[in-house]
Order: C-alpha cells, then structure tokens, then sequence
C-alpha cells in the first residue's frame, strides 16, 4: 500500500537488475512500440498468434476463452473494415460479464449440481471527427443507416471552436491530448455494441453550420433579431410536454412529438432556432382562429378543432373560453382535417414561459 510509482516504472526498474523480468520488460517495450503504428486488428492478432497470447490466455483459463478472444479479434477486424485511418478510433473497449448459476440436487438425492452460463457485454468510447471548421449543431445521426437518438447514449460534441478544450476521456486514455481546435468532433462513451453486432457500427452525421464571414461582412444570420413564429395551427403545436391521441384500449400516438430528440417540437424548433440564429431575441407567436363568413361585417372569429371526439392525454384541448365538444370543427378533406386546429390557451401559456426562460421578448 506504500508502493510509490506505476507498475510499468517499477517492472523496466525491475528489468534492468535482471531477471525475471527481463524477457517481461522486453515484450511491453516492443508491443508498446508497435501499439503506435499497428492497426488495431494486426496488432492484436499478432499478440494472440505469433507473440503467443492465445495460448496464455487457454492455459491459464481453459477453453470458455476462445470464444469471447474470436469475438474481440471480429471487432477489431470490422472496425478496420468499415472506418479509414481518421481521428474516428477506438479509445477503450469495456467488457463485463454476467453469470447466471443454476443449482439443483441429483436424483434420489444425489450430488448437487451447479450450471454456471456466463455472457459477455461489449461497449466502446471513440471519438469520431465530423468537419473542419465550426458547426452550429448535430441533427439527425444513423448508425447503420438506423437512425438512433443521441439522446441515448452519453456524448460530448465539439462543435470546433477556435478555443475549445480537450476532452476528459481522451486526456485520461491518452495522458496527453490536443484539443482539435477548429475541428469538430463527437466523443461517444461507452457506446454499448450488442444491438450492432458487438461491433462497432457505421456512423452518418446531419451536420448544420453557418457560412463563413466575407470581407469583414457580417452574415446574414447574424442580423435577423426577430422572428414570426408559424403556422400557429395544430391543436397541441405550442406545448412544451409530450401530448398523445387515444387510439383505443391501450393504444395511443404522439400528437407532438415527432423528432427521435425526444422532446416536443416546439422544444426541438426553438433548440435549432437559437442554434441557428444566435442574435434572435423576439419571436411573434402566430395563433391561428377561424373565421365563419367572407363578409367582414358579419364575421365571428372562433377557435376551432381537428375533431370533436377526439381524446388526448395528459391535458384536454381548451381555448377561448370553449372546450372540444363545443368548438367550431374546421373543414375536412378525404376524410381527415383540411388545416391544423387552434393551440390550446395551455400550450400558448406555456410556450411563452418557455420563450420568457430563454431570454426572448413575446409578442
């Protein structure tokens, strides 16, 4: 417990006063070195094979050895296959295992039995570079042409900043890391592999960013401070929490939410409006009525809905002083509603305070 310095300090040390430890040292020199240039399947081939690990390994562990040493050596394989030399690479494959023992006594009393069956759970933390330059945000992401939420798994995205720092993992792996300046990039940690094949898959990446200044000019984004936000039609379009339609016993569909961000749309609009447009400070939140005659004279402006007898969850449609049932219904087309219904007063409210949150002036 008082041992100062690392193991490998202490084995060179330990090395170069004789044996046994010379051969040892010897061997962690020169995978060491080879470590640097050796793509991740040759080297470890070359470890397990020529170098003699596999048999090491099934000495000293039995046979149930071989199978997860194949599975580790396919992951390296395929991750050669599917990603050119980049910054995107393998940082730190994780295994753990679960064991599941199953004990029963043998016939007529006999001796008991015990069956043990243990499974092995792959991940992996990589980082995967995106562009040069800066970029405002991600979008959508595919891996293996699914597309998955980031929301999902635990990311870091450097959007390549001219100041941005390293990342803690890659420090910690690396000892030492640049910080990618001016280049983006993602760190995906501990990103588990099962659903891939215990490999790592291919990643395809929306990416948004500004066009560069010109001749000191400033950008056209960079000048728009106000905004009008529309259609303002769709019954639940404003509100901030996930809405659902009743389909039937048991079944239901999201009535907002339709982005694989997991959050409303309106959340995931503004997100990307404020991504996208970084000196917008006011918004005009269009909220859409409907008229009941062409002339102005005669006219009643009502609040109107896509169905009647439709059923939604956690909050009933209200707005302007009526409920559903006694709403105006607005036209229909082949059978479904030929335009989107009123924001509920509820959704309104709270897309207001929601805006009023992040600094935005309303009206």
């Amino acid at each position: 417990g008082n041992r100062r310095g690392s193991l490998w300090t202490r084995l060179r040390r330990a090395a170069r006063e004789g044996a046994p430890y010379v051969r040892a040292g010897e061997r962690l020199e020169t995978w060491w070195r080879q470590a640097g240039f050796l793509p991740p399947y040759e080297f470890h081939a070359h470890l397990l094979g020529r170098d003699g690990g596999r048999r090491a390994f099934l000495a000293r562990m039995g046979a149930e050895a071989m199978e997860p040493l194949d599975v580790f050596l396919d992951m390296a394989r395929s991750y050669e296959m599917d990603h050119p030399a980049s910054l995107t690479g393998s940082l730190d494959f994780l295994e753990t295992t679960e064991t599941e023992t199953l004990s029963g006594g043998g016939k007529g009393g006999g001796r008991r039995v015990e069956t043990r069956t243990t499974s092995y759970v792959y991940s992996i933390s990589l980082a995967i570079g995106l562009c040069e330059g800066e970029i405002s945000r991600i979008g959508r992401v595919w891996a293996d042409r699914r597309e998955i939420s980031l929301r999902d798994h635990e990311h870091r995205l450097y959007r390549g900043t001219p100041d941005q720092l390293p990342d803690p993992l890659i420090e910690v792996v690396e000892g030492v890391s640049p910080a990618f300046r001016n280049l983006a990039y993602i760190v995906l940690e501990d990103l588990p592999l099962a659903e891939f094949g215990n490999r790592v898959p291919q990643f395809n990446f929306e990416i948004f960013r500004q066009p560069p200044a010109n001749n000191n000019v400033p950008r056209f984004v960079d000048q728009i401070e106000a905004v009008a936000l529309i259609p303002g039609s769709g019954e639940n379009v404003y509100d901030v929490k996930p809405v659902s339609r009743l389909l039937g016993e048991g079944e239901s569909v999201a009535e907002n939410a339709h982005s694989p961000l997991e959050e409303t749309d309106f959340l995931a609009s503004i997100n990307h409006l404020q991504a996208s447009l970084p000196k917008c400070k006011s918004i005009s939140l269009i909220v859409s009525w409907f008229a009941n005659d062409l002339r102005a004279g005669q006219c009643l402006l009502k609040p109107g809905v896509e169905e009647q007898n439709k059923q939604t969850l956690p909050t009933d449609w209200y707005a302007g002083g009526v409920d559903r049932a006694t709403a105006h219904l607005v036209s229909a087309a082949n059978g479904a509603p030929a335009f989107g219904g009123t924001p509920s007063d509820q959704s309104v409210v709270a897309a207001i305070k929601n805006l009023h949150d992040r600094g935005m002036a309303v009206s």
